[in-house]
């Protein structure tokens, strides 16, 4: 039976929709995971997207890496479940309902019902479950549609009751888990926290590390004048300096810190008003950066320009100064105390404290007893009575600058406390989501207590592969060892209902279950959200009733707890699932796989849940994968990040419709290693098209063609096994494919998609510029000869096992191949011993036995020395049709069968050994009249094959050829020409009639063909 036909110019994207169709009638990726798996379960996580956003070409490139893996291990004997999740709570779907409906703050929210919080909140959370899933369709499509499995049809979803279940028991375990100082690992406390007052909540530290953006902004010296001190030189008219790039914290100063073991100087610079002199106080380091020891001799300090002298921190300790803005009585304050913090990389050496408004300050204020000042409420608004009362400290004014800060600045320069301004350029922390610049700002929040287990996140990352390698211990690693405890409260509405209730007497109560509750409460619940859970109060041991707190969970909670969640662990799991769990067989998952940023995201909370409830005693490991491929961003063709209102961005969707799902897969396999930002532009993709697919597609076309024509049947399987040619290039052939299938299993079984990418593409080449080239002649032979089925049968295991290798990478083209190859038409489910797809086939195995080594390192030479000669004719300018007599090679041997290739592709008569020569090669390109003449033949050869094509012949149509002028070419080389033309007749004469008539202008001849 013959394979089915292929269109030479096949068009890829047509063929893919066909496939997927396939695909879905057949049940593949079901037959995929349910088939028999002797390799046993490997375990694959899907981190979930969220649908209230629109894909985009970086969620492809993820999507891509995910299912290359689980793919070849399915192909490898494993079973690989991937099943599709969704994570639908948080923050930017609060911030997409708010946009919709009009609605500007908190405020907004709780008064969509007029005058009724508790409908209001009813209704935005119902907004907020239907955004959830704007855009579901969309990534239905964009997964389908690039070949990516994963079961979208039972998907986990966050919000659901039984996942928020799942979450609660997490939850309640590491609440019940002790520190060395038997506090439970879950504590609540006033802390100054990363706080977005446009949102109204706080945000843990992994959050803040995605929303640093560079900026610019006014920086303020400040001289706060010292109270006088006989015993130190402090006169009346001495001030310290400090600097600031947030002047709006000013109002809640209380102190300065300096460095008790940092030196500092005391230098007259300035005059007052009055032609005072000034005297001012600051580091070392920062004074000789403002005046360069050009003037230093090796002597004393005191020749230093406008010195007075030096004191070391700690005689700085106590002395009092006067506020700006004094807002307290309390006679602890505006005095110089000690800080660790304190350094001389930026600023004066001296830091103003706000303890409510820095993480440095709090600590210093509690080791002090300092007060804390809130003048800040939680709108972001200044309240204190000072310039700026009432306006969002974070609030521009029309030139660009925050508001709060150029009116207090102002009202300072007015009091001549400012020493001088400047713009100072530093990474800033801004809201990942709405982008509003955040504020560290004191608030009661619940931790968990991520830093005392610091040394156990480390230990467990080293169980972790991480690819590329540098982030273990690099950005992951650093992570990891300057871990801050987790802040896991937001207030805000829609998420995971933090589920503890607390009672006025102190007594705090977490439920890790539904049941619980109900037992609890007496109470049933469908729905666990705000404001319904709110209602529920259950009673204390005191006699008093709980109520639940009002916050609700950080959603990088509800992703990162998917490995036991997704199953509704424990008290939603069927028992099979459940006894997977308990025996570590779903934790930790042996590969995930998402874009950088989640390194302090997706990959951080993970692993932070892993490691808390392996020390809660709850799993069996501390870590919750073992090999992680870290994908850096996609960018465009200029290096630039891609966005809307920059019109960059380019759609996946329209780059698949018009260059195939495979080839973009492809290119983001091998344009770099995934760990190297990726600029992608679409003549990459018709680079690959080139490269890659068309020559794919043309190795594969020619087999189909030829061996439809001459009826080639397909050995059978067990006739197959014991295959063997004795041709040179189909052993080279056959060696270089199973070294391609050992290296491809060893870079796939390691991770390295790219350099595994890279083989196959130099494979590709060989394949198509080598051994068909080199082989042709034996297809094209009219006789039906061992050596000519020996080609076939080569050439059909060759790309049947490329197949394969490539059906993890490339799905659509490889499972064309391999059901057309395997199972002839029209019945392609009924292959001879084969599978219907090739996605349920094994990976190829090497096998040892027909690696040459020597055979491979002798055709190596073999074409370096071609390439070498073809240059040599180049730089003479001689073609390649016309025949040379000789090449001379020094000091190396060949074999005759390299030597004839080495006269064929160069097309010389001899080739010898010469070792007097002076190069490694030499080519004699003297053209004798014979020469010319055989030249001349093989440019009418090649003249003829295209007029064949012109006239639409097929490649094994028989012809008669007619010729009128100069005869010697033909006289000498008629029979060449015949041969390699297929001409039954060459006739010396013009054809009466004829196909085509063409003059070959090179000879003054004229040239007829006839079918």
């Amino acid at each position: 039976m013959p394979f089915k036909k292929i269109d030479p110019k096949m068009n890829f994207p047509k063929l893919e929709e066909e496939i997927l169709k396939f695909w879905e009638e057949q049940k593949i990726f079901e037959k995929s995971v349910a088939k028999k798996s002797p390799a046993g379960d490997f375990i694959f996580y899907e981190g979930p997207p969220s649908a209230n956003g629109r894909p985009g070409l970086h969620h492809v490139i993820a999507r891509a890496f995910k299912d290359i893996i689980p793919r070849y291990k399915t192909m490898k004997g494993y079973r690989v479940a991937r099943k599709a999740g969704w994570d639908t709570h948080g923050l930017p779907v609060e911030l997409q309902v708010e946009k919709a409906l009009g609605l500007k703050n908190k405020q907004d929210i709780e008064n969509i019902v007029p005058g009724n919080p508790r409908a209001s909140i009813i209704e935005f959370n119902k907004k907020c479950k239907e955004s959830v899933w704007q855009y579901k369709e969309e990534w239905e499509k964009m997964t389908r549609r690039m070949g990516y499995w994963v079961d979208m049809k039972n998907p986990y979803i966050t919000y659901e009751n039984k996942y928020i279940e799942s979450v609660w028991w997490i939850l309640a375990q590491i609440f019940k888990t002790k520190n060395k100082d038997g506090e439970s690992l879950i504590y609540r406390d006033h802390k100054v926290v990363p706080y977005c007052y446009r949102c109204g909540t706080a945000l843990s530290s992994h959050e803040v590390a995605q929303g640093y953006q560079k900026i610019k902004e006014n920086s303020v010296y400040l001289k706060f004048k010292l109270k006088p001190n006989k015993e130190k030189g402090i006169d009346n008219n001495t001030f310290i300096l400090v600097w600031t790039t947030t002047p709006w914290t000013l109002p809640g100063n209380v102190a300065l810190a300096i460095n008790e073991e940092i030196d500092y100087v005391i230098y007259e610079d300035n005059r007052d008003a009055k032609g005072n002199i000034e005297t001012y106080i600051v580091s070392l380091d920062y004074y000789l950066e403002k005046f360069p020891p050009k003037e230093i001799l090796e002597g004393r300090p005191s020749e230093f320009p406008h010195e007075k002298g030096r004191i070391i921190g700690k005689d700085l300790l106590n002395l009092k100064y006067e506020p700006f803005y004094k807002l307290t009585d309390d006679k602890n304050t505006y005095k110089i105390i000690h800080g660790d913090f304190i350094l001389t990389t930026d600023g004066t050496g001296i830091v103003h404290i706000a303890p409510a408004f820095g993480e440095d300050d709090a600590d210093a204020g509690k080791e002090n007893d300092l007060p804390t000042l809130i003048t800040v409420n939680e709108k972001g608004e200044i309240t204190a009575d000072v310039p700026g009362k009432g306006i969002p400290v974070k609030k521009k004014d029309d030139k660009g600058k925050y508001k709060a800060d150029e009116l207090i600045i102002s009202d300072l320069k007015k009091r001549n406390i400012i020493f001088k301004e400047e713009m100072h350029e530093h990474d800033y922390p801004f809201c990942w989501r709405c982008e509003t610049p955040l504020i560290y700002y004191a608030k009661p929040s619940w931790f968990i207590r991520m830093s005392e287990l610091a040394d156990d996140l480390a230990k467990n990352n080293e169980n972790i592969n991480w690819i590329p390698e540098y982030i273990k211990e690099g950005r992951f690693g650093e992570w990891l060892r300057g871990v801050k405890d987790w802040a896991i409260s937001r207030e805000r509405y829609w998420g995971t209902p933090l589920p503890i209730w607390t009672c006025e007497c102190g007594e705090n109560n977490i439920v890790e279950s539904i049941k619980e509750l109900e037992k609890l409460s007496g109470k049933k619940l469908e729905d666990l959200h705000k404001p319904f859970i709110d209602d529920i109060k259950i009673k204390c041991q005191c006699g008093k009733k709980m109520q639940r707190v009002p916050e609700v969970l950080d959603v990088w909670f509800d992703s990162g707890s998917m490995p036991l969640a997704q199953y509704f662990y424990p008290n939603g799991a069927t028992a099979e699932d459940k006894k997977n769990i308990d025996s570590g067989k779903f934790l930790p998952a042996d590969y995930i796989s998402e874009a950088i940023d989640q390194t302090r995201g997706w990959f951080y909370t993970l692993h932070a849940i892993a490691t808390l409830l392996n020390k809660a005693g709850k799993v069996p490991v501390g870590y919750a994968y073992k090999n992680v491929i870290c994908l850096a961003h996609i960018l465009d063709a200029k290096g630039k990040k891609m966005s809307k209102s920059k019109g960059n961005v380019i759609e996946p969707m329209e780059v698949m419709n018009q260059y195939g799902a495979d080839m973009l897969r492809w290119v983001l396999y091998t344009i770099n290693q995934p760990g190297m930002a990726k600029k992608f532009d679409l003549k990459v993709m018709k680079d690959a098209m080139n490269r890659v697919f068309r020559m794919l597609w043309n190795s594969y076309s020619f087999f189909v063609m030829y061996a439809n024509i001459d009826k080639f049947k397909v050995q059978s399987a067990s006739r197959r096994t014991k295959f063997k040619s004795d041709n040179l290039l189909d052993k080279w052939i056959i060696s270089e494919l199973n070294i391609l299938i050992k290296n491809v299993d060893e870079k796939l079984d390691s991770y390295d998609v790219y350099a595994a990418g890279g083989m196959i593409e130099k494979f590709i080449d060989n394949l198509s510029n080598w051994y068909i080239r080199r082989s042709r002649k034996r297809f094209w032979k009219s006789e039906d000869d061992a050596d000519k089925n020996n080609a076939y049968q080569t050439l059909w295991t060759v790309l049947v096992e490329l197949s394969k290798l490539m059906a993890p990478f490339t799905p659509f083209i490889a499972e064309e191949i391999y059901r057309n190859l395997t199972s002839p038409q029209p019945s392609p489910s009924k292959g001879e011993g084969d599978l219907v797809s090739v996605h349920l086939a094994d990976f190829p195995k090497a096998d040892k036995k027909l690696i040459d080594e020597k055979l491979n390192e002798e055709m190596q030479k073999t074409r370096e020395i071609i390439t070498e000669a073809l240059q040599l004719r180049a730089k003479a300018g001689v073609k390649v049709r016309q025949p040379l007599a000789d090449l001379r090679i020094k000091n190396y041997e060949l074999r005759k069968e390299f030597l004839d290739i080495i006269k064929e592709e160069l097309n010389v008569k001899d080739v010898k050994t010469d070792v007097k020569i002076s190069e490694n090669i030499s080519l004699n390109t003297e053209i004798t009249q014979d020469l010319k003449l055989e030249g001349t033949a093989r440019e009418i050869i090649r003249f003829i094959q295209e007029m064949r094509k012109e006239a639409g012949f097929e490649v094994d149509n028989r012809i008669i050829v007619g010729y009128a002028g100069q005869s010697e070419v033909f006289a000498k080389f008629g029979d060449l020409i015949a041969k390699e033309v297929l001409a039954n007749e060459i006739k010396k004469e013009k054809l009466k009639e004829f196909d085509l008539e063409k003059e070959f202008k090179e000879e003054p001849i004229a040239i007829q063909i006839k079918k």
